[in-house]
């Protein structure tokens, strides 16, 4: 009998921690001079940022520090990567925007970051982000993804000309074609996905050091896959070294595939705790 197989039961060791409410999860870690952040975000689906203003944010209790995204453009931070399978099959390809971490110009869905604020505890640095006044210049949203490629949906990319991402066949379409021609009867309908969003009993959450005798970013991550996160991030982001990025998962309470991925928060408490010395939660 072999001793390792695939399939085959292991004993499980982890559990009697978590049975008696001794697992160590993210919001568990309390750091020395720790900071928090809150992100300003957008109230509209779609719209032109004409100014931010956080003068007054600046001035409420707790607040060591506001950052836009052209904080980030200036600091070199580059664009989140774009998880891709396909390659498109048709003269475009596929189509990829920039994504950062905080929009500059526009913002394309309700809940696009804008500004974050750090302070000294969660209740201030919510507080100071409801004091940011960002004015909106708003524009036409789609509301329903069914509508999105009709001729005349406003463009959430102008750039690419349309919103359809990518255009992707499978299969023979000369049999398919064949057997359509010579079927009896024909049924049409239309399919409607709904969308889905994993829900893990415990939230993203993501804290950020800068180890300045090490020259190295350390993000603590309510996460899965932490080495293609170090691998992205090291690549695409910080333009760095991956020796200069360690990412660590404590417990993680669900994941589901959700947690897989580079988000905006992971990296904005890195850039944070870089420019200021102190983990950033």
């Amino acid at each position: 009998m072999l001793k390792f197989a695939v399939g085959q039961a292991v004993r499980r060791r982890e559990d009697e921690r978590f049975l008696k409410g001794a697992g160590r999860y993210l919001d568990d870690i309390v750091m020395p001079d720790m900071l928090h952040v809150a992100i300003h975000r957008s109230p509209y689906p779609h719209a032109r940022i004409l100014s931010i203003d956080v003068s007054d944010a600046m001035s409420a209790p707790g607040v060591v520090a506001i950052y836009t995204g052209a904080d980030l453009i200036a600091a070199g931070i580059g664009p989140l990567p774009t998880v891709d399978r396909f390659h498109g099959t048709d003269e475009h390809g596929i189509r990829v925007p920039e994504h950062h971490a905080l929009t500059r110009d526009y913002v394309r869905y309700v809940g696009d970051g804008v500004a974050m604020v750090v302070a000294d505890t969660v209740a201030h640095a919510r507080d100071a982000a409801e004091r940011i006044l960002v004015e909106y210049e708003q524009l036409p949203a789609i509301i329903e993804t069914g509508a999105a490629i009709d001729p005349d949906a406003p463009a959430v990319w102008p750039q690419f000309g349309g919103n359809r991402c990518y255009l992707f066949n499978k299969g023979d379409r000369s049999a398919t074609d064949a057997a359509f021609a010579q079927a009896a009867h024909i049924a049409r309908l239309d399919l409607v996905n709904n969308r889905l969003a994993p829900a893990a009993i415990e939230p993203r959450c993501a804290l950020g050091e800068w180890n300045e005798a090490e020259g190295q970013y350390v993000l603590h991550v309510s996460g899965q896959a932490v080495h293609s996160q170090k691998a992205s991030m090291a690549q695409h982001i910080f333009r760095t070294d991956p020796d200069n990025i360690r990412v660590i998962a404590p417990d993680v309470g669900g994941g589901f595939g959700g947690k897989n991925f580079v988000y905006p928060e992971n990296v904005l408490v890195m850039f944070a705790a870089r420019k200021l010395g102190r983990p950033v939660k």
